[in-house]
């Protein structure tokens, strides 16, 4: 259904998927920027505080499809690379079932306890809850659509369509941020605001199903539930539920511990700063979808491949998140002065030097953990998940109590180095070929690491400056003399010499050596 494994882990293909996943992330944070401050003018602080909290219920909606999604690419893609597609409809349609009716569980929780989300647990004016309630309550049509397209989406990406996958964010973002502004003049409040978001999800439905069903005609019949596919499902998905869970607690749980320890200007701060760093996290966020189902493609019929994919992956996710970790860190101080003003700046430099540090250790670790799923091995980093909940949860309270924000800082960077630790140790357990890159998984992700935590030690400007260009130049030659194999240097030169001759309107149409 998928095609071979080798159409669907040629080396442009994957590196124009990264390009293309990358643009799916960049459009919609770009559309957020421009309309976010014309919204709040249009429908006032309130009322677009309440269409940003919608924004964000309609974003957690993923959690209701149990990893059923991601499981369904790894799955789809396994079956590829062994050439063994026979059922593959049959799974995606017991999938979409699956999803639809997970989905109208969620939708109807949704419903129920809208005047109380709108009523007691937020603080809305008491005038404006009836108002928030309808609108909550629309937004619980959004789940079950929400739900389907992550299913849709997990087809496309195992068959790496992120052409497609990628175009159709941009009429996701058209309707979450153009459409209630659109809509205002018209229709002004925030009933119809958020009628527009909920009508992109079905839209946007609608256009992932096309896409699916126009490019496999195998699913256009539909087929009923299987059982073992639920049974496949349960122990893929579960595992994958149990990260998928437990990342917002990982994540999010310091925020939740310092609101209620400390005063609401440090919280304030902290979250600033935690913003910033967290950003890092982007260029890992771009391979993993990409990763998962060439990996899944890949490692029963040819682990070399696989290794040498998980390899490349991680050179390019650390030297990609090299040099911006490297100006946070060097330039602490300076940059949070004219981002965040001298008030909301004083003191919190130091901060954001150990997060850029942890979070530059996270980026590089989102490698194994992709290549882990995409291995059928989901449930190591579920495991790992479980175990760093509680551990997290109590090491925060601790730290925040005995040193506020820099506690909460410190707790952070150790969690996000201890998984980072055990994810790359783990890799060997994905399949035998695995071992090979553990030693440049732990050495690229703790010794990019140690440098960055070098710089911030480096003291007055001029020193930190230097450092920084020190490192930036070093790290450019040793890249490319240990980190580009002779392969990508004559692609990279041969692409050069190509451009060169034809102005710019050529394309390669070779690459010389394996992927």
């Amino acid at each position: 259904m998928l095609g071979s494994p080798e159409a669907l882990t040629r080396g442009r293909l994957l590196a124009g998927n990264v390009v293309l996943s990358a643009l799916g992330w960049a459009v919609p944070a770009s559309l957020g920027l421009v309309c976010i401050p014309l919204l709040v003018r249009a429908l006032g602080p309130e009322r677009f505080g309440l269409l940003a909290f919608a924004w964000t219920l309609v974003g957690s909606f993923s959690p209701f499809d149990l990893g059923v999604g991601r499981a369904l690419t790894q799955a789809l893609a396994a079956r590829a690379g062994r050439a063994e597609e026979d059922d593959s409809p049959a799974l995606v349609w017991s999938a979409a079932w699956l999803l639809l009716a997970l989905g109208a569980l969620g939708g109807a929780a949704v419903w129920v306890a809208a005047p109380a989300i709108a009523g007691r647990w937020l603080n809305v004016s008491p005038g404006l809850v009836p108002e928030a309630v309808r609108a909550f309550r629309l937004l619980a049509v959004a789940v079950p659509l929400t739900v389907v397209t992550s299913g849709l989406r997990g087809v496309l990406e195992a068959g790496q369509a992120f052409r497609a996958a990628s175009a159709l964010r941009v009429p996701l973002a058209l309707f979450t941020f153009v459409g209630p502004l659109a809509v205002h003049p018209l229709h002004p409040g925030l009933v119809p605001a958020v009628a527009v978001v909920v009508a992109g999800r079905l839209v946007v439905c609608a256009l992932h199903a096309g896409q699916v069903l126009g490019r496999y005609p195998a699913l256009r019949r539909p087929r009923a539930v299987r059982a073992g596919a639920l049974r496949e499902f349960a122990g893929a998905a579960g595992w994958m539920t149990v990260s998928t869970l437990s990342n917002p607690i990982l994540v999010t749980g310091d925020r939740f511990v310092l609101g209620g320890a400390l005063p609401v200007a440090a919280f304030a701060q902290y979250a600033a700063v935690t913003e910033a760093a967290s950003k890092l996290g982007l260029v890992g966020s771009v391979l993993q979808p990409v990763l998962l189902p060439a990996v899944a493609a890949l490692r029963a019929g040819d682990p070399a491949r696989a290794t040498r994919l998980v390899d490349r992956a991680l050179r390019a996710t650390a030297l990609a998140a090299l040099p911006p970790a490297l100006v946070l860190v060097a330039f602490a101080p300076e940059v949070l002065a004219a981002w965040l003003g001298p008030a909301l700046s004083r003191g919190a430099a130091p901060l954001l030097q150990l997060l850029a540090v942890a979070y530059f250790v996270n980026t590089c670790a989102q490698i194994p953990f992709a290549a882990l799923q995409g291995a059928g091995r989901a449930d190591l980093p579920a495991k790992f998940h479980a175990v760093e909940v509680p551990l997290y949860l109590g090491l925060l309270w601790a730290a925040v109590g005995q040193f506020g924000l820099l506690g909460a800082g410190a707790a952070c960077a150790l969690r996000l180095a201890g998984d980072a630790a055990a994810l790359c140790v783990a890799l060997p357990r994905a399949w035998p070929g695995a071992a090979a890159v553990r030693t440049r998984a732990l050495a690229l992700t703790f010794g990019g690491g140690a440098l960055l935590g070098a710089c911030a030690l480096a003291g007055p400007l001029a020193v930190r400056t230097g450092f920084a260009v020190t490192v930036l130049v070093g790290g450019a030659v040793a890249g490319a003399r240990w980190l580009v194999t002779p392969d990508e240097r004559a692609l990279a030169l041969a692409w050069a010499r190509q451009r060169r001759g034809d102005g710019g309107a050529g394309r390669l149409t070779a690459a010389p050596g394996p992927p």
